[in-house]
Order: C-alpha cells, then structure tokens, then sequence
C-alpha cells in the first residue's frame, strides 16, 4: 500500500471511544460519531479511506462498489485492506449514515436513529435474538397456506380508472420523490447480463419514529440494499436489487401480526390502498414493508431485522 493515497474516515467521534465497548452498552456519548459528507462523496471503487473502531483502531477500507439510491442515498461496499475476511457496508443521506463493519470475527454496527448516530457492537447493543422459527412455527405457517393462497390467479394487473404496471414517469411521493426506472425485456440472467430486482419500500410510523427522520431512513434502507448485493456478489449470484422508490405511510402497523400486513401489501388494502398506485407505477418486483418488531409478529418466514443486531 506504499505510495497509496488514504482518504479520511467517514465519520468521527464526538468524544473519544474507551478501549473496549464489551458489554458497556452506550456510554454517554462515547460512542456517538458524526457523519462527514465531504470524506465520503468522493469515494469511488478502487479508492482508499480510513476507520478508527472501537477496539480495533486506524484500519484502512478499499472500496469495491458505490451505489447510488432513489431518494438521494448512496452506498459503499468494501472491505478491509490485510483482512481476508471483512466486509464494510456505509450509506449516507445528508448527514446520516448507516452500515455494517465485519472483520476478524468483530462487527460493529453504524446507525442514526432517533437517539442520534452511534457505532456500537454486539455486547453493547444489548443483542436479543429474535423467536427462532421453530416447528410449531413452521407448522402454523403451513395452517395459513389457505388463507394467503399463494397459489391462487394473480390480482389483477390495474384497478378501475387505473393504468397497469410500467415504466411510466412516477409522481411525487411524499416528500420524497421516487424514480421510475426503466423495464427490460425478460431475458436469462448471466455473469454478464444481472437481473435486477426493482423494491418499492415503505415505512411505517413506527418506523419513521425509531429512525427520527426521512434521511436516516433512507440511508438505513440504502445500508440493507448494499448488505444484500453484497450477499450476491459474494455468491456469485447473478441478481442485484434496485431501489424504484420509498415512502413513508401514514399508519402504525408495529402491533399488526404480519398475516396481516402480509395480506395488505398484496392486495394493496388497509393502509397500503393509498400506495397501489404509485407501486404500480414504479413497475416494483417487490414491496418491503418496514415497521418496528413486536411480539404481535410473531415467527413467520417473510420479515427480517433490519440492521445486524438492533
């Protein structure tokens, strides 16, 4: 790396960290950092730039893939110069960030939420598991096969006075504007043609109140996306995700099992009528939907943790 140039770090601390964070949780603002926007959009694959972490010190990323999001995010995905096994996800909206750092059997988690932005690892985010989906689980899961009916005709492709989905220009939403992308033809996925998977995401109050504003969102949303290709390109899976667009929906769905939830975004009912347009618009292959764990979820395939461990 002699003669290289290493950019700055992302981020800094607010006040200095302690030599360990294990099992400290988040000591006053020890582990808060502040984004910088200047270091971080310049970087581009093959660049070079620096991360002081807790119990690690001054390590050295080279970025392999920068992504850009709808909505104004951006993503970076890298890894750890003289680790052979690392993996860095940073994305940043304004001057919030979200991401993962994964090295030597360490990984640290990087949020701005409404508490503020923190670097935190496993023992200090105070990790619980979530239910494992276990064989009564599995076996509930079958009972609702009838109720979900996945194998039943699709819904129809537009509603009365509506137009089917395309790749027509979408409208404002909310306030943040989302991009129609363009559709392709089907074709066969190859090393050199990835298929791309276009998500409309949208999150709910309770979200929107855990995250503390729409720029944290969307960096959170452009860190999963980015974790996700990640898990593509390391698998040599030809297939990316795209993001068409996100919106902020106006109803709290944190205690609403998910067959619910589940049952809504496919027939674009209860809170998500308002949004069937503009999901058909978009062209979307897939919905997220975004909403804060509860034990009213209960343990079903089809929801995930968004962030590593909190």
């Amino acid at each position: 790396m002699a003669g290289a140039v290493v950019q700055p770090a992302v981020f800094s601390y607010l006040r200095a960290p302690r030599e360990s964070l294990q099992a400290t949780g988040l000591d006053g603002n020890g582990y808060l950092i502040r984004a910088d926007t200047a270091a971080f959009t310049p970087l581009t694959p093959g660049a070079l730039f620096e991360l002081i972490l807790p119990d690690s010190g001054r390590v050295v990323v080279r970025v392999l893939e920068r992504e850009e999001h709808s909505g104004g995010a951006s993503s970076l995905r890298g890894t750890v110069v003289g680790s052979t096994e690392s993996q860095v996800h940073l994305a940043m909206a304004g001057d919030a960030i979200s991401g993962i750092v994964a090295m030597s059997g360490r990984e640290w988690q990087i949020r701005s939420t409404a508490r503020g932005s923190s670097i935190q690892n496993e023992e200090a985010a105070g990790h619980e598991s979530a239910h494992s989906h276990g064989r009564s689980a599995y076996e509930w899961a079958r009972r609702q096969h009838a109720v979900l009916a996945p194998d039943a005709p699709p819904g129809p492709s537009a509603r009365p006075g509506q137009a089917p989905p395309g790749p027509r220009a979408a409208q404002a939403l909310s306030t943040t504007a989302a991009t129609a992308v363009a559709r392709e033809a089907p074709k066969a996925a190859s090393a050199s043609a990835i298929a791309t998977l276009d998500l409309f995401v949208v999150g709910d109050l309770s979200y929107q109140g855990l995250m503390g504003s729409e720029a944290n969102e969307l960096a959170d949303v452009a860190a999963m996306i980015s974790y996700a290709n990640g898990v593509f390109a390391s698998s040599n899976a030809w297939v990316r995700l795209r993001l068409a667009g996100y919106r902020r929906l106006n109803v709290d769905h944190s205690s609403t099992d998910l067959l619910t939830v589940l049952r809504q975004v496919r027939d674009g009912s209860g809170g998500y009528a308002a949004l069937w347009p503009t999901q058909r618009e978009l062209g979307s292959d897939i919905t997220v939907s975004l909403s804060r764990y509860n034990d009213a979820k209960g343990s079903f395939c089809g929801y995930g943790d968004i962030g590593t461990f909190s």
